[in-house]
């Protein structure tokens, strides 16, 4: 049965390279319940080399918009830093508490599953255009499911408009 912790970011970052490293070396160490349930848990962060961009400002750096995206419960936040640190922080979160991860067993889904899934948070504060680069796969769809049903934020500011962000959502999985 699949046990939802909540862990904080650090901690989950630890797990997750911990089992890559043993997933990786080809090991069969022992893992704790602790570590994996947190293995089956969804990490869902911006990946660092794949900025957003800004829809119709191409040639704009997501890094030099005026404002960041609000997340509902980041509307406290004034720095384009913490902005961002809250819309990640909070995404992350939503995902992992509201994907349904039982979708594995139900499919007989096993190991390491990863993919993108990509995503307009445009004009208006809305989700839209999403996609995702593996279509096939149940879990995609539950990702596609989640992530549609993200609340409106706050959109960008650019150039004194708002404007839509593309954003990168990975999500990797493990289960046994």
């Amino acid at each position: 049965m699949f046990i939802k912790l909540k862990l904080n970011f650090r901690r989950l970052l630890s797990i997750t390279i911990l089992s890559l490293l043993l997933i990786s070396c080809g090991s069969k160490a022992p893992v704790s319940d602790q570590q994996e349930s947190a293995m089956n848990q969804v990490e869902a962060t911006r990946p660092v080399n794949k900025k957003p961009s800004i829809v119709g400002y191409e040639d704009v750096s997501y890094d030099d918009i005026e404002r960041a995206p609000i997340y509902p419960a980041c509307e406290s936040f004034k720095t384009n830093l913490e902005l961002k640190r809250c819309l990640s922080k909070n995404i992350q979160e939503y995902v992992q508490t509201n994907f349904d991860t039982d979708i594995a067993k139900r499919n007989n889904i096993h190991g390491s599953v990863e993919f993108v899934i990509e995503f307009l948070i445009n004009e208006d504060g809305s989700i839209t255009n999403i996609t995702s680069d593996n279509a096939n796969s149940k879990l995609v769809e539950e990702g596609i499911r989640v992530v549609s049903s993200l609340p409106k934020m706050t959109p960008a500011r650019y150039d004194g408009k708002n404007v839509g962000v593309k954003y990168s959502l990975p999500l990797m999985f493990w289960f046994k």
